[in-house]
């Protein structure tokens, strides 16, 4: 396995463990706590800028290794 590979490996590992993490604690919590239809949706919308948020922080930790280790 070269080291392009494993670096798509890892990354969507990641992606997919993320993208769980959201659907398990933020959408379906926010979709439980509400009754009607619309207010499901509008709050599972309203979610993605928590997702969002998780993307930009992990995006933030990578970046903030590659140049604390010198490899960028």
């Amino acid at each position: 396995m070269n080291d392009d590979t494993l670096l798509y490996l890892i990354a969507g590992v990641a992606a997919v463990l993320s993208l769980g993490a959201w659907l398990f604690w933020i959408v379906i919590p926010t979709c439980r706590a509400y009754g009607r239809w619309w207010e499901r949706v509008v709050a599972a919308l309203l979610s993605v800028y928590v997702l969002l948020a998780m993307v930009v922080a992990g995006a933030g930790l990578g970046v903030g290794y590659l140049l604390y280790s010198g490899s960028f």
